[in-house]
């Protein structure tokens, strides 16, 4: 099955054609991944999650991942009965304007031109890069999902971009910082939801290790803009002003980001999100749990045995169900 996971791991050893201007290229490249060493941000205290900080120390926290909240890493039942059904929503979705009916930005019904596209913003002084992506079955009458990718450290937007993942239904707009960080998401939010047909009650984040910090950061200090953000192989705090639906994959043999880190975020957004913290099966094979009686925000936890520092590629998929269910 094709997938669109593409995130670069540490230090690129392939080089990635994606369109370099506003040219209408509409080439949906699947690079190489090459494993190296990705060596993220470890902050967990409301740092800005750059994913171009590379200062994590993996500290002494045990790779296996002993949960002292008492809910195992590994999952619980990895074939087990999906009681949870794959829906997240059995739980109130939770952040503000998230709702059942779409809610169309003010670019609805402007033309745009899909394809692959490389851009700079300015921020403050500061010129930045970003890839965007419109997807091929774009209309200006639909308000459609707006997807932020984050890649790892040594990466960058072009790495991480993929393709436009389909959400409840309609292609989403795919949006691929490069070191991005909180004020750059922020700013992209506005220029996007002004210029394309956004659906503003369905924006998401993913990262991966430094990009999963990012992730976890932009859902805290945006939870009022963001409806689900998903954490790969990072961590941060989960101790945040507002709920927000969060999605977690941490491999229990990661030595990289100890699973430890994982898991104190998971278990912030817990608490942030009023999850009693008993769990059930989801999303059968993967090995995963939904936090089920959350009173604010779902939240899953994926936490494969093996598999170190790599994102597992079978578990996009439940990323992608996680988010279609809020």
């Amino acid at each position: 099955m094709a997938r669109s996971f593409v995130w670069g791991f540490g230090v690129l050893l392939w080089l990635v054609p994606v369109g370099c201007s506003d040219d209408g290229d509409s080439s949906d490249a699947t690079p190489h991944l090459d494993a190296g060493s990705d060596t993220p941000t470890s902050d967990a205290s409301g740092h800005d999650g750059s994913e171009s900080d590379a200062s994590a120390s993996e500290g002494g926290s045990d790779a296996a991942g002993n949960d002292a909240a008492g809910n195992d890493a590994g999952g619980n039942d990895a074939g087990g009965n999906d009681a949870a059904g794959n829906d997240a929503a059995g739980n109130d979705a939770g952040s503000d304007g998230a709702g059942g009916s779409p809610k169309p930005s003010v670019g609805c019904g402007k033309p745009a031109t899909p394809g692959t596209f490389t851009r700079k913003k300015l921020i403050g002084t500061v010129e930045r890069e970003y890839v965007l992506k419109i997807p091929a079955n774009y209309a200006a009458n639909v308000a459609h999902p707006l997807f932020f990718s984050f890649h790892g450290s040594g990466s960058n937007g072009a790495g991480a971009i993929g393709g436009n993942d389909t959400i409840a239904g309609v292609a989403s707009i795919k949006v691929a910082p490069t070191n991005g960080d909180v004020p750059l998401v922020k700013a992209l939010v506005a220029d996007l939801s002004a210029e394309l047909c956004v659906d503003e009650t369905r924006i998401f984040a993913t990262g991966y290790s430094a990009g999963g910090f990012l992730s976890n950061n932009v859902a805290c200090q945006l939870g009022d803009v963001f409806r689900g953000a998903a954490v790969w192989e990072g961590g941060g705090s989960g101790s945040c002003p507002k709920p927000v639906a969060m999605w977690f994959n941490h491999n229990q043999d990661d030595t990289t980001v100890p699973i430890s880190m994982g898991i104190a975020a998971r278990d912030g957004w817990l608490k942030t999100n009023g999850c009693p913290g008993q769990n059930a099966p989801w999303h059968a094979p993967d090995p995963c749990v939904l936090y089920t009686g959350c009173a604010k925000a779902p939240v899953a936890w994926c936490s494969p045995a093996t598999g170190g520092h790599k994102p597992p590629y079978d578990s996009y998929d439940a990323m992608i169900a996680f988010f279609t269910g809020l």
